[in-house]
């Protein structure tokens, strides 16, 4: 789990969950029930809703990141590529 939250979110627990799939669906589940009919329990589900948006930001920005390290380890590899062909063509840069 520690893959996929930052350091400060991960929960604290003697028996940690199975993994990030169970943690965030144990807490849409705990969110539903705070929200359910005559509950009047906003202000606890709207903090919940607020780490779930959280960890979302950090996911985003994370696969931001290697997609970008992704795109410029590709780039250096097709320059290197077309490089190789038109050297084995006779041709130079």
């Amino acid at each position: 789990m520690a893959d996929h939250l930052p350091s400060r979110m991960l929960p604290i627990s003697t028996m940690p969950p199975e993994g990030i799939d169970v943690l965030i669906d144990r807490e849409f589940t705990q969110i539903q029930r705070l929200l359910g009919p005559n509950r009047r329990r906003r202000p606890e589900a709207r903090e919940k809703i607020r780490t779930l948006l959280a960890m979302e930001a950090h996911a985003v920005r994370r696969t931001s990141r290697l997609a970008n390290e992704m795109l410029i380890v590709w780039k250096q590899e097709f320059e290197l590529a077309w490089l190789e062909m038109l050297s084995s063509l006779g041709l130079t840069p």
